[in-house]
């Protein structure tokens, strides 16, 4: 990816906003200011706090998830995965003010942690303080200028703020169209050239001929869980189907855009609305595969974490897909039409890949390894 131009390093809001002061966050059995003063005295403890947090966080119990993150903080104040998934959790709890506190938290321990900046800056953007949520992305940028969720969520940004809805609506259609382009172009040769077994010859030129004739957008997309959507496949019936990427993509690299792209269009090809666990499987195993060869030094955490598991195994990452998808749904089935049977499957209007929701960046080691949990 190239650099952000000079000139967006340089930014400089015209005025900048005072920080609302934040609300008390929410509560707890513990409450936060006894957290932030507790003695690091049992790092042993805080782990396992942190594990049976994480364990009920993959169960969507995120109250009582919650209460051992705060419980693992009092062990040890200094444990940054605990302020990181204690944030997650207020963040998918609607607490945008306590997700902030737990991330400014974290950053005076680790100014570095720049996945850490980036929600805080989403929880600045969520209260409704959009200059400190641009100087919080910007600081990501000076030091990772490949960093895509920083860059595109301030040129997404700048875009609103610097100018008339409509016309900031007309520089996120342009610059959609330019990246779109530029996305179908690297699909296209990965399609061409990718030593890829599980797309046979017939597969590739189906998803060539989606890429020219099903209507691709960049628009507000659905919330699941908390998070919304990167990209939806969405059937109309009588054979009318669309894909629409979340808007902030419109300012993504074109290897990001190609790789939410491709998800959608696996559920694209099957013209149904229907989906199952193998679906999704064969959803995410072909854009990690695609985002494997054309990533190139480029930082977005929500794919790199299925890289992660990719690269320890194909079979690694179908079994995380799975046990995510069934316990969001265990009705969900394990088979559909086009995806290991020609059996019936759940009926669903759209299809989403939702980096948060669906796959989630919980640091279950000290050493913050992110996995999909």
């Amino acid at each position: 990816m190239a650099t952000p131009p000079q000139t967006l390093l340089n930014w400089q809001p015209q005025a900048l906003a005072p920080r609302a002061p934040l609300p008390p966050a929410y509560t707890a059995a513990i409450p936060l200011s006894a957290v932030f003063q507790a003695k690091s005295t049992h790092k042993p403890a805080a782990t396992q706090y942190k594990e049976q947090g994480n364990t009920l966080f993959k169960a969507n119990r995120l109250v009582e998830a919650a209460q051992f993150y705060l419980q693992a903080i009092l062990a040890d104040p200094t444990y940054t995965d605990a302020y990181f998934n204690l944030g997650k959790t207020h963040l998918l709890l609607n607490d945008y003010a306590g997700g902030a506190q737990c991330f400014q938290r974290l950053l005076a321990l680790d100014p570095s942690d720049h996945e850490a900046r980036v929600y805080l800056a989403k929880s600045w953007e969520w209260l409704g303080q959009a200059w400190p949520a641009l100087i919080e992305y910007r600081a990501v940028l000076k030091d990772q200028p490949n960093y895509d969720p920083a860059y595109r969520r301030v040129q997404l940004l700048q875009a609103r703020l610097g100018s008339p809805q409509d016309h900031g609506r007309r520089i996120q259609d342009v610059a959609g169209h330019g990246n779109l382009i530029q996305a179908k172009a690297l699909l296209t040769q990965y399609l061409d050239t990718a030593q890829d077994p599980s797309l046979t010859p017939e597969h590739r030129k189906k998803l060539k001929t989606l890429m020219d004739t099903v209507p691709i957008f960049f628009d507000t997309t659905q919330t699941l869980g908390g998070s919304t959507n990167m990209g939806e496949y969405i059937h109309l019936g009588e054979g009318m189907r669309s894909i629409r990427l979340k808007s902030e993509l419109a300012f993504a690299h074109p290897s990001v855009v190609g790789a939410y792209l491709m998800h959608e269009l696996i559920h694209s090809n099957d013209n149904d609305p229907i989906s199952s666990v193998r679906e999704e499987q064969d959803c995410y195993l072909a854009s990690t595969r695609f985002w494997q060869q054309t990533r190139g030094d480029l930082i977005e955490p929500n794919l790199d974490l299925a890289l992660n598991l990719l690269e320890q195994s194909p079979q690694a990452l179908s079994n995380r897909v799975a046990e995510l998808y069934l316990s969001r749904n265990k009705a969900m089935p394990m088979v559909s039409p086009g995806h290991g049977a020609n059996a019936g499957g759940f009926e669903m209007g759209f299809n989403g890949f939702n980096a948060d929701a669906e796959i989630r960046a919980i640091r279950f080691g000290h050493g913050s390894t992110p996995v999909l949990g």
